[in-house]
């Protein structure tokens, strides 16, 4: 974007209010936005559908989700993997997510 306006990477990022905020949480960015505290912020659909606020999609990114062997018996690895098998109904449920 620096390039397409003839600007530095330094400009660009100046001109954007909470640019160099850091979040904890998931929906902080989000959070910032909606209190006007930035002007953008990395979020997903959900969370921007669940605040009424803009969303620009970056692109896509898949998840693969992985247990150790030694482990796979434990009750909250067995719990993630029930969950794992009602991901489609999750993620109908989701602005945003496809199984």
């Amino acid at each position: 974007m620096a390039d397409d306006r003839g600007v530095s990477v330094a400009t660009v990022t100046g001109a954007i209010d909470g640019y160099d905020l850091t979040t904890d949480a998931t929906e902080s960015p989000a959070r910032k936005v909606a209190a006007g505290e930035a002007d953008a912020g990395l979020a997903l659909r959900a969370t921007a559908e669940k605040l009424d606020l803009e969303f620009v999609p970056l692109g896509t990114e898949r998840v693969r989700v992985l247990a150790n062997r030694d482990r796979t018996e434990k009750e909250s690895v067995e719990g993630l993997g029930s969950l794992l098998g009602e991901l489609d109904d999750l993620a109908a449920a989701l602005a945003g997510f496809e199984a």
